[in-house]
């Protein structure tokens, strides 16, 4: 199933008809709306044609005049009715011989997509308006991606009406599922939110496969994050982590054979990312012996550079965007953080010297990407929650650099910072002791 199109129209039903079965074997789930007789000026939009538009994410109007020029004031209202609850480009106007420049139409109605066609050869130009209207099903979302964080209502509501009263295509549906999980992971689970991504599983199959993987991603994510929150010290137990890990390279697989998009390209980066968060994780408390261990490390850097390298896609290659950059950039921190700690702890390991100068390059890289971070704060408007949980990021990665920063004056700039972050939290240690403890332990290895 995709989107539930709504079919408004003027002039001849059996076009719209046409139109209706030509989308439904698109797999939309495509309505006619209106009434049969396009002359009765006065007859009642009624409830029916209401719940009708209601529950469409996308409109299609077939616009044709009538005798004295002008346009059906049931389609006008149908239009206005449209443009009020979904975005400009979910409406697609196609303007059946009538001139670009007739003054009798309405200028709203040039806002949306609109073409102008001439029906002299009726199949040919039913043809093209379902190319056309296919040709804009595969929009990107222009959302700053990090304001899905910090509005986390927002976007909740916008996922949860896609159900009864959409206001976005089953596409960009799929695009904010896959952020989901962080606002989960930023502003902490709840059970509104779980029961929101599972109601979407009672008609998973027939959703197209670009929405399935993305909840897919969005369910492991949720369940992964649940029992690393529930965890003393977020150790994972082999099972939780196989588990995870075993799902995610499924959803893999099933990245490879979609199209490359910006869309596919987030999906490698975030899969990858969240493979090697959860080996991490796993390998804290785990009994294996150092050789598995080793590999295991080795493993988690693979995972880490393969997410690196559609990150960069995202933030300086072919799908970099000012809405792409400042997430990229949050798992860009993630993605060197990990590989800084995997490379540290092959070193304690084998004292490979280019593993403990490769572990610092990457601390450095990740409290690059921190500091870009912090220093956006102040256009952001993020909850105290939010906000917090990235500052606490910031001074944490600050601490991993001290040992390794070699101008003094430096050092001692970032201990201060840290000595007075630290006096700020004195009443929170009970929440963040084991983050807080960390900064003071890497404090002292910089000299304190």
């Amino acid at each position: 199933m995709k989107d539930k199109v709504f079919i408004a129209w003027s002039g001849e039903h059996s076009r719209a008809e046409t139109i209706r079965q030509k989308l439904k074997a698109l797999k939309f789930d495509a309505v006619i709306g209106g009434n049969v007789n396009e002359e009765a000026e006065n007859v009642f939009v009624g409830q029916t044609v209401i719940s009708q538009m209601r529950s469409c994410a996308q409109a299609i109007f077939l616009i044709q005049t009538k005798s004295d020029g002008t346009i059906s004031s049931n389609l006008l209202f149908e239009f206005g009715y449209l443009l009020n609850k979904l975005q400009f480009d979910k409406i697609h106007a196609f303007f059946l011989d009538i001139k670009e420049n007739d003054a009798k139409i309405p200028s709203d109605i040039r806002g949306v997509w609109a073409d102008y066609l001439s029906t002299a050869t009726e199949e040919d130009v039913n043809e093209k308006m379902v190319k056309l209207f296919m040709g804009r099903q595969f929009q990107i979302i222009k959302d700053d991606k990090l304001n899905i964080i910090v509005n986390r209502y927002y976007y909740t509501n916008l996922i949860k009406n896609y159900l009864t009263a959409p206001q976005i295509t089953e596409y960009e549906l799929a695009q904010y599922l896959l952020f989901y999980p962080q606002v989960i992971y930023f502003n902490g689970q709840d059970e509104e939110s779980e029961t929101i991504i599972n109601s979407f599983f009672q008609s998973y199959h027939h959703y197209s496969d670009e929405l399935q993987i993305a909840l897919m991603f969005c369910k492991t994510s949720m369940e992964f994050y649940n029992v690393f929150f529930s965890k003393e010290n977020n150790v994972l137990s082999e099972h939780e982590a196989y588990t995870k890990i075993y799902k995610y390279e499924e959803l893999l697989e099933r990245v490879e054979n979609l199209p490359e998009t910006e869309f596919q390209i987030w999906l490698f980066a975030f899969i990858y990312e969240h493979l090697g968060f959860v080996l991490y994780y796993y390998l804290l408390s785990s009994q294996e012996d150092v050789l598995k261990k080793i590999e295991q490390y080795k493993k988690i850097i693979q995972y880490n550079q393969c997410a690196l390298r559609y990150l960069n896609e995202l933030s300086d290659g072919k799908y970099a965007s000012g809405e792409n950059l400042y997430f990229s950039t949050l798992f860009k921190a993630y993605v060197y953080r990990q590989k800084a700690i995997s490379h540290k702890n092959i070193f304690l390991y084998t004292h490979s010297p280019e593993d403990a100068k490769e572990g610092e390059r990457c601390f450095v890289n990740s409290f690059k990407m921190r500091k870009i971070l912090y220093n956006s704060f102040p256009n952001m408007r993020a909850n105290e929650k939010v906000l917090g949980n990235m500052e606490l990021d910031y001074y944490l990665s600050m601490s991993e650099i001290i040992e390794f920063e070699e101008f003094s004056a430096k050092r001692e700039r970032y201990k201060t910072e840290l000595k007075n972050y630290l006096k700020k939290q004195k009443n929170k240690r009970d929440v963040i002791a084991q983050h807080i403890l960390y900064i003071e332990n890497n404090l002292c290895k910089g000299g304190m």
